[in-house]
């Protein structure tokens, strides 16, 4: 009994191990395989000032971000609140035609998930909307700009029992917001958005 013990043991350490990849093994694939967006991707160009407005966003969501690896959750929420009110401040109309209607899915998503942020009741509610704010902030920015610096699309697949969950930031190191400090470290960089 003690050897099936032993056994799964070291198999759960080894998947862990596995799941978790280290700095050094995350940059290497990080090179070898991820995409590099501009932002404009379907080619017309962005207002400028709707760029600016839409970098405010992304500024919030960061510090979201950076308070859930700290898994200070009232930070999180209040960083939300702020979140919403810079979505409030884009200008829908600086952008026209096909593009102001994926802006205008963007933003109900984004309005969306920011409410849940604001109304969550604990931290693990917070990291949940979070997690659901990140696909259409990074489709948002890949498609229409909004970031003054490179930004790192990260995901770590133990995330919400194993489903996995994505994240922007604003660095190339890894800092699970979704973990903290239990596995601060846990996860990858798939794609860098310019």
């Amino acid at each position: 009994m003690n050897f099936f013990k032993s056994f799964f043991l070291f198999a759960f350490l080894g998947f862990f191990a596995t799941a978790c990849n280290s700095q050094a093994v995350h940059t290497k694939a990080h090179g070898a395989e991820s995409a590099h967006h501009h932002g404009e991707a379907s080619g017309a160009a962005t207002n400028s000032v709707f760029q600016a407005q839409l970098s405010n966003v992304t500024q919030e969501y960061l510090r979201i971000k950076d308070a859930l690896v700290k898994s200070d959750a009232g930070t999180a929420k209040s960083a939300a609140a702020s979140m919403q009110l810079a979505l409030a401040s884009v200008d829908m109309k600086l952008v026209t035609g096909d593009a102001h209607m994926e802006w205008m899915g963007y933003l109900n998503q984004l309005k969306s998930v920011t409410e849940t942020a604001v109304a969550a009741k604990g931290l693990e509610d917070v990291r949940q909307a979070f997690s659901a704010m990140s696909a259409p902030l990074a489709g948002a920015i890949k498609r229409f700009g909004g970031n003054d610096t490179e930004l790192y699309l990260q995901h770590c697949p133990m995330a919400f029992n194993n489903a996995g969950g994505d994240w922007l930031s604003d660095t190339e190191a890894v800092r699970n917001p979704y973990f903290g400090d239990r596995m601060l470290k846990c996860g990858r960089v798939m794609e860098t958005i310019e």
